[in-house]
């Protein structure tokens, strides 16, 4: 079976390791970039050997591109993936797939009716390390005791109020761009636990702090699944936090401390610890030897090759879930979200 032939939308820093990722695939070529600035798209172009493309049009109406990753600001996302099922091609879009979870209904059905591929891009769900935790949550269950669930994804930046991340137009907030790990992370940790894709919670509650320009800064939510399952959940794009996984029951504890990079800054070396009252009882180590997107790019494409629509790591039911669930965390901050482009 043929390979699948992938363009990128948007030559950014994220483009960027899709692109070196790419090279160690086994079912996917890259062959083309766009992007509205012509230099600097030209100099991606030349950097990975590809087709450089400044007019959408030209690019999305090629006939040599299979599928597109998109790799944008989070308000553009729901535009470029509309366009990209109007001209039959499959889908792979960073998260969140879009601003909120009308834009996500509406795009994952039309996706559905074309009979095209469409994937949320949550790297980590398709990393050994991902399968490691869940595979080893029964040391949890056993105890019996309530689990509870603690991530976070918090960075300090210095950021003029016209960046992205501080523009409400834009996608902006730590919520949208980082806080969709914890959670997403928290509700496919719920479900395996109760033995089901994954869980969404019956509750949330949250508290922040707000931006002059109308974004959250950072928020901490308590999500609560059953008696038995309850997550706390931090994100800030104003703070360093520890980004790290903890899920413990009794005496028992996991520790992952790169949940969502899996090793990306350390080499590509990950661990998952166990503990018992303190004590490591296991540690469970992996080494990557290919690229942080690897994985992720020859599952979309393999996916593909064999005419699915959606994938079983993160399925759509999963991603309009998160959509949902990511506009209920705003809503209990006040959030005056942008209007929807449909």
């Amino acid at each position: 079976m043929p390979n699948i032939n992938w363009g990128i939308i948007g030559p950014g820093n994220i483009a960027n390791a899709f692109a070196h990722s790419i090279k160690y695939c086994e079912k996917s070529n890259l062959i083309s970039v766009f992007g509205r600035n012509e230099e600097k798209v030209n100099n991606f172009a030349d950097k990975f050997n590809i087709k450089p493309y400044a007019k959408f049009e030209d690019f999305i109406s090629s006939k040599e591109i299979d599928a597109v990753y998109i790799a944008t600001p989070h308000n553009s996302h729901y535009f470029f993936s509309l366009e990209a099922i109007k001209n039959k091609k499959h889908i792979l879009c960073e998260k969140p797939l879009t601003m909120n979870h009308l834009e996500s209904m509406v795009l994952l059905n039309l996706a559905k009716e074309a009979k095209l591929f469409l994937m949320e891009a949550y790297m980590y769900r398709t990393h050994p390390q991902t399968f490691n935790i869940l595979d080893n949550l029964k040391l949890l269950k056993e105890t019996g005791k309530k689990i509870t669930i603690t991530s976070s994804f918090g960075f300090a930046a210095e950021l003029p109020k016209e960046h992205r991340l501080r523009n409400p137009l834009l996608g902006g907030g730590a919520i949208l761009d980082v806080g969709c790990y914890p959670l997403s992370m928290s509700k496919l940790i719920a479900g395996a636990i109760e033995d089901i894709p994954y869980a969404d919670p019956i509750s949330i509650n949250a508290e922040g702090q707000i931006d002059e320009t109308g974004v959250d800064l950072q928020s901490h939510a308590e999500l609560i699944f059953s008696d038995d399952i309850e997550a706390q959940i931090s994100c800030a794009i104003n703070k360093n936090f520890t980004n790290d996984l903890r899920i413990s029951a009794g005496a028992i504890e996991m520790v992952v401390s790169q949940p969502w990079h899996c090793g990306q800054f350390q080499e590509g070396e990950s661990s998952i610890k166990i503990f018992n009252s303190s004590n490591l009882i296991e540690e469970i180590s992996y080494k990557d030897n290919v690229g942080l997107f690897t994985r992720e790019i020859d599952h979309a494409s393999q996916c593909i090759q064999e005419n699915k629509f959606e994938s079983e790591l993160i399925s759509h039911a999963d991603t309009q879930s998160n959509m949902l669930w990511l506009d209920q965390w705003r809503n209990k901050l006040d959030i005056d979200c942008p209007l929807n482009a449909i």
